[in-house]
């Protein structure tokens, strides 16, 4: 692959990946953990809205935003960031 070139590393559309779930981006080698969290549509409350600051809102955003208060499990794994291949995370 050239360098700078674009490559498409994970595509599931059932799920959200998120890089560096941690403080700080943890590696082993070429492999970066990675969280991967089930993708259920959501129309989120607008700010201002009553529904906006409720506890289940507030959790919906969350779980998008940082992978944090999600109401189903949310999985690690390793990315190896050059092939693209995932592994458990142990």
């Amino acid at each position: 692959m050239e360098s700078g070139a674009e490559r498409l590393l994970l595509n599931d559309p059932q799920y959200h990946y998120y890089l560096c779930p941690t403080e700080e981006c943890q590696w082993d080698d070429d492999w970066l953990l990675i969280q991967r969290i089930p993708y259920t549509p959501h129309v989120f409350a607008y700010e201002g809205s009553e529904e906006y600051d409720s506890q289940a809102e507030i959790n919906a955003r969350s779980c998008v935003e940082y992978a944090r208060a999600c109401s189903f499990p949310v999985e690690k794994l390793w990315l190896n960031w050059r092939t693209g291949e995932t592994r458990p995370y142990d």
